[in-house]
């Protein structure tokens, strides 16, 4: 084609043209003689510079990355019914398509990448991310024999060995604030049978506008759901294999006051998943609930739910129905060392770490619907009658047995035991104990067979002179003069 004339009457400008975060060299003209060429553009690159392409190990692993701008997924949702619910004011280039292939055993997998509801925002003047994610392991088939043919040497490839590639739906929350009934979940009508299971999070009392939307972007950047699929072709296809979902807890540190901003901080409170084996009607439930958090949002006390078959299997024997159908509840606590950030060690900050955890089996407690809420589970956990291990619970009273106990001891800094929940700012561990024997269990099944000098022979000890008997780990031991041999 004949280069358009260049004068002072035609505009030449470089811009992004096609939307897609590169430039274009384009050139228009107003003057009727150009009537029906108005305007020409030449590309002035394929794709973004300074992106990562391909890496390899010399020893024969080579990884592809191929990448994407962000406005071809928003036309393709645009195009399909499915608009995003938040807006970029700019493309963004993505990772689309990761390739894998290993030159000696000749395999490739390819992993693809789809998104979705991308978000800036323009009061903080930071991106977001997208708020769904779309991840497929391996591509079809047809696309699957193309790429491995593309290495070295042809390959036999049987259709019937091939499997389908598993689809995985994330979202995430961006911390857009809307206008919207739902503060964590904003894309619930996307999601499988558009069901949520866990509630909204109760936000702090008495926020101001500005504090609302600081409170919301606390969120971003966490995982709200996450949907696994097999889409295979048969009609199970569209249900998932697994659904998980998660709560927070959004808590108010600072009031933005006459401060420029408050500070706000979530936390993971309940999480549960559904493993629906791509049969909606009988899923195994799982949930765990974070009872008490600690400023940090580590849990001091926290239980595990697994909820009873829904369906009886008339195949099966009565016993084994009868145990499917049964709910099972852990409940643990855990405490924690002091941190470290006292005057004797100012060049020292350590966070506090787990030195002792107790494990119970809770019996004898229902939910008041389908699934336990956070503060019925706890003051039912906290009525429950503590009973001995070899008690065996009625199931009709609140009761909790105790299944495990642990405890660690620390080395202060000259390598000395620490007395329990002790710690120094070298925070080197010693030795651990697990709790093996009560009393009680030893005079039910031990008395007048094993005396306490076999015990101890064969490696149990006591705790600080307690009557119970513990298994001891090894010992770790670090040499005196350390520092003089660092580096």
């Amino acid at each position: 084609a004949v280069f358009p004339q260049v004068d002072d009457l035609v505009h030449i400008q470089a811009l992004d043209l096609l939307g897609n975060g590169t430039a274009c060299l384009v050139w228009s003209s107003p003057l009727p003689g150009d009537a029906g060429r108005q305007m020409r553009y030449v590309r002035l690159m394929a794709e973004k510079p300074h992106l990562l392409v391909k890496t390899v190990n010399n020893l024969g692993a080579e990884t592809r990355v191929h990448y994407a701008p962000s406005i071809k997924f928003y036309l393709q949702d645009k195009r399909d019914g499915k608009p995003w619910i938040t807006r970029l004011p700019f493309p963004v280039h993505v990772v689309e398509r990761v390739e894998t292939y290993d030159h000696i055993s000749r395999n490739r997998f390819v992993t693809r990448y789809a998104y979705h509801h991308g978000y800036f925002d323009g009061e903080e003047r930071e991106f977001r991310g997208f708020g769904m994610v779309e991840q497929w392991d391996t591509e079809a088939f047809e696309d699957y024999v193309v790429g491995v043919q593309r290495i070295e040497g042809a390959q036999e490839l049987a259709p019937e060995l091939y499997q389908p590639p598993v689809t995985t739906r994330t979202w995430y929350h961006t911390g857009a604030l809307l206008d919207h009934p739902h503060v964590l979940h904003q894309y619930r009508h996307e999601y499988y049978r558009q069901e949520q299971f866990l509630p909204e999070p109760v936000l702090p009392p008495d926020l101001s506008a500005a504090e609302l939307r600081e409170c919301v972007r606390a969120l971003k950047g966490l995982p709200l759901r996450q949907e696994i699929y097999g889409f295979d072709g048969s009609p199970e296809e569209q249900h998932p294999y697994t659904v998980t979902e998660n709560s927070f807890e959004i808590r108010r540190l600072q009031p933005r006051g006459n401060q420029r901003h408050g500070v706000f901080f979530a936390v993971g409170r309940e999480s549960i998943s559904l493993n629906y084996e791509r049969n909606p009607t009988d899923p195994r439930i799982s949930h765990t609930l974070g009872l008490e958090l600690d400023e940090y949002g580590n849990a001091r006390k926290s239980c595990s739910v697994v909820y009873g078959r829904k369906i009886a299997d008339p195949s099966l024997p009565t016993e084994v129905t009868q145990d499917q159908q049964k709910r099972y509840i852990t409940y643990t606590e855990t405490d924690y060392t002091p941190d470290i950030e006292q005057a004797p060690f100012p060049e020292a900050h350590r966070l506090r770490v787990p030195f002792e955890s107790r494990v119970y089996e809770i019996t004898g407690i229902a939910p008041e619907n389908d699934l336990f809420e956070l503060e019925d589970i706890k003051a039912k956990i906290d009525g429950a009658t503590p009973i001995d291990y070899e008690v065996i619970a009625d199931g009709v009273t609140a009761q909790k047995r105790l299944l495990s106990h642990s405890r660690t001891i620390f080395l202060d800094n000259t390598l000395n035991p620490l007395p329990l929940g002790h710690w120094d700012s070298l925070g080197l561990t010693y030795q651990s104990y697990d709790l093996a024997f009560t009393p009680a269990i030893t005079a039910a099944h031990y008395a007048g067979k094993v005396s306490d000098a076999e015990f101890a022979a064969a490696g149990y000890v006591h705790f600080n002179d307690d009557a119970n008997w513990w298994i001891p780990s090894g010992t770790a031991i670090y040499p005196t003069d350390a520092r003089s041999h660092f580096y």
